[in-house]
């Protein structure tokens, strides 16, 4: 499994190129440490006067203990931010699966940050490039020939 992970990392960072138009929204932090622990939350986001901590998840492992591990892994960066900020700060663990599974709990937050047209969009283009760099993870498995640059 370790042999692909660099192959995981394009996989992941090609769904943070599908939140780009995230209307009313001003970005703080994209793929940066960031407090106390030096953690690297993969986007965190202002709208209004609420912050959110988004840190995307396309392991295998069950949705709710990945939402979980996420929460407890950004509660003392949720706290500082809160902090520093004077505001509400939430974590959003958003979960997309290796082949393409959704977390019907990702749409809640999408409704707060955008339209449910972009949403539904949204939807589609995280879980097709998901299942792209599976795929090709996958064939490079099988055949030895690189798939991505």
């Amino acid at each position: 499994m370790w042999v692909h992970y660099k192959k995981f990392s394009p996989r992941h960072q090609s769904l943070h190129a599908v939140h780009r138009p995230i209307h009313g929204a001003y970005i703080l932090s994209e793929n940066q440490v960031m407090g106390s622990r030096g953690l690297r939350p993969d986007l965190v986001l202002r709208k209004g006067p609420k912050i959110y901590i988004v840190d995307f998840e396309n392991r295998m492992t069950a949705f709710q203990a990945a939402a979980e591990e996420k929460r407890t892994k950004y509660e003392e960066l949720r706290s500082e931010m809160a902090a520093q900020h004077v505001a509400e700060v939430a974590v959003v663990p958003f979960i997309n699966g290796s082949l393409g599974a959704w977390d019907p709990d990702n749409d809640s937050f999408l409704r707060l940050i955008c339209s449910r047209s972009y949403g539904k969009l949204f939807q589609k283009l995280c879980v097709s490039e998901t299942i792209k760099f599976t795929r090709d993870i996958y064939i490079e498995h099988i055949t030895g020939i690189r798939q991505t640059e």
